[in-house]
């Protein structure tokens, strides 16, 4: 509190009322009032604080991958999953790739074939993708940012315009058009979806451009990144944690998602694979840049 006596030394000092209360940092009125009534200037009222909520850091992302849609299977699936999602309201919902089989597509069985006659058509195909996509679109109450990583079916799509130039970006515009109508951000196949430094792909990928696999596949994957992965692509759910040099527990972790078939589904011609396939989705969160 300032003293009335040092209130007329100041007003002295600056030559007035109005330069002293800028001085002072009060309302001129409230220098006159205090003059007036020859009392000292109260002291300041103290602000009122907001307390400041940091922010959750945590980032939640709803994962699956490997679904491999195809028109002989239902979709009730997707809508089942988009009902999680609603329940969980993550950040983030990816789709690791694989969603669609495009059996129409699968050069391993000739059209020609007595096997191959009873492949769906393209057509057929793209129709059952958009049905799935918007069983998921119609579902979700939640406004999650979506991302698929394309993986090596959706692939197939340009593997095939390329043996058949004269289609060339007619099949892959149909596809990007579902995805686009029913609002997924595309990561391309091989590449790598970056997530507050933890990243998702469909497969790792190795220096020849060939896709990391083998029974070891998650430790390998986990030693040799540098930032912690998470993919699909064999169907097994795998999860690795590889140490590094140096302080603070500091390490990698590669996590595979499996697959979100129907449980206990086999596509045909993987009926005689020995791989054991886990069935399911994820709901992750990322902390420190780190699957927590």
């Amino acid at each position: 509190m300032l003293e009335y006596e040092n209130l007329i030394e100041a007003v002295k000092k600056h030559g007035g009322i109005k330069p002293t209360a800028r001085a002072l940092g009060v309302p001129p009125s409230t220098l006159r009032g205090c003059l007036k009534q020859k009392r000292g200037l109260p002291p300041p009222r103290k602000k009122k604080t907001v307390a400041i909520i940091r922010p959750d850091k945590t980032i939640s992302v709803v994962y699956f991958t490997d679904a491999h849609n195809q028109p002989y299977l239902p979709v009730d699936r997707f809508v089942w999953l988009a009902r999680l999602v609603n329940k969980v309201k993550p950040h983030y919902f990816v789709d690791g790739g694989d969603f669609d089989d495009f059996q129409s597509l699968c050069s391993h069985e000739r059209d020609e074939t007595w096997q191959g006659k009873f492949k769906p058509t393209l057509a057929r195909d793209l129709e059952h993708s958009a049905l799935a996509r918007q069983a998921i679109q119609e579902t979700l109450t939640v406004k999650p940012i979506k991302h698929v990583c394309l993986g090596n079916h959706e692939a197939r799509i340009a593997k095939y315009e390329n043996n058949n130039p004269a289609i060339n970006g007619i099949l892959s515009h149909a596809y990007a058009e579902i995805l686009f109508r029913t609002g997924w951000h595309v990561t391309p196949f091989k590449k790598y979806l970056n997530i507050s430094n933890v990243e998702f792909t469909h497969a790792a990928i190795n220096g020849m451009g060939k896709e990391v696999g083998g029974k070891l596949s998650s430790s390998n994957i986990a030693r040799d990144s540098v930032r912690d992965l998470v993919y699909g692509h064999t169907h097994k759910k795998d999860d690795a944690i590889y140490a590094k040099l140096g302080p603070d527990n500091r390490s990698t972790r590669a996590l595979n998602g499996g697959c979100f078939l129907p449980n206990n589904y086999r596509m045909e011609y993987a009926e005689n694979s020995q791989n054991v396939w886990n069935y399911g989705c994820w709901v992750l969160s990322i902390m420190d840049e780190r699957i927590a």
